[in-house]
C-alpha cells in the first residue's frame, strides 16, 4: 500500500485517478466493495447512512466504532 502513495505522492495528478487507484487497491484487498456507490446508496436507503451535501455519514455512531474495530469499555 505504501507503494501507491508514493507512487501518487510523485505524479502531479487531479483527485479523480487517485481516487480511482485507491478504490482499486481496496477492492483488491477485500476491504471496499467492487460497486461502491450502489453499495452506499442502498445502505443509505435503509437508514444506515444519511447524506450531508456530497458526504456520507453513519448515522449511529455504535455502528462506526464497530466497523472502525473501536469499542467502548
Amino acid at each position: 500500500m505504501s507503494r501507491v502513495f508514493a507512487g501518487l505522492a510523485l505524479v502531479h495528478h487531479s483527485a479523480w485517478p487517485a481516487c480511482e487507484i485507491i478504490a482499486r487497491h481496496l477492492v483488491a484487498g477485500g476491504e471496499c466493495p467492487r460497486n461502491l456507490m450502489p453499495f452506499l446508496d442502498d445502505a443509505h436507503q435503509v437508514g444506515l447512512l444519511r447524506v450531508v451535501g456530497p458526504v456520507y455519514q453513519f448515522r449511529h455512531a455504535d455502528l462506526r466504532d464497530h466497523l472502525a474495530g473501536r469499542s467502548k469499555g
